[in-house]
């Protein structure tokens, strides 16, 4: 089962980007639908830290939070409103990782 969960979150993204290059859908369901894809695969890591009361790098998470919020408000600033609206979710969910590294004592 895991190979094969493996083998779709690694093809979803091209076929997305694929789907959005040849019109079938727009950039902004694609980029968003991808968007999603990265915030799912968020939780069982927050849940995970939450369980064992640890933390992931407090460098990386503080970063990856920040650039993403700040990408979801220029992609929402560019009319791109879905995928604006999913980088800022995956942002907070960054986010609630950079605090458990903080509270839990990440790298």
């Amino acid at each position: 089962m895991s190979r094969l969960l493996l083998l779709v979150g690694g093809a979803f993204p091209v076929l997305m980007f694929s789907m959005a290059a040849l019109t079938v859908s727009s950039f902004d369901t694609a980029l968003s639908s991808i968007s999603i894809a990265f915030s799912i695969a968020l939780v069982p890591g927050i849940i995970e830290n939450a369980r064992n009361r640890r933390g992931w790098s407090k460098q990386s998470t503080v970063m990856t939070a920040s650039g993403l919020l700040s990408m979801g408000s220029m992609f929402m600033m560019l009319g791109l409103t879905f995928t604006g609206a999913t980088t800022i979710i995956s942002g907070v969910l960054w986010s609630v990782l950079a605090a458990q590294a903080f509270v839990y004592g990440g790298k």
